[in-house]
């Protein structure tokens, strides 16, 4: 890795950390991580969502990989704490 892509990376990871959960997640894991906050399941948020429990379960891996959570309340607490849900 050059320096030039070093700084591209650590300038990528800088701009992730200050990022709102909105500007990094898509309109779909957004509709998704508020359903977590309310408490539903996996089969209750494809249900509402009509999607297939294997996406939602893809959805909410993506969420706690965009904002480094390792479980839904985690997670759900960063948005929080961002004011990006209630």
């Amino acid at each position: 890795m050059t320096g030039a892509e070093k700084l591209c990376a650590g300038e990528f990871a800088s701009r992730l950390k200050a990022a709102q959960p909105e500007e990094i997640l898509c309109e779909r894991e957004m509709e998704v991580l508020r359903h977590l906050a309310a408490g539903a399941s996996n089969k209750e948020i494809g249900g509402w969502l009509f999607i297939s429990l294997s996406t939602v379960k893809t959805h909410v891996i993506s969420i706690y990989s965009k904002l480094r959570a390792s479980s839904r309340v985690r997670a759900v607490e960063k948005a929080r704490s961002a004011e990006r849900i209630q």
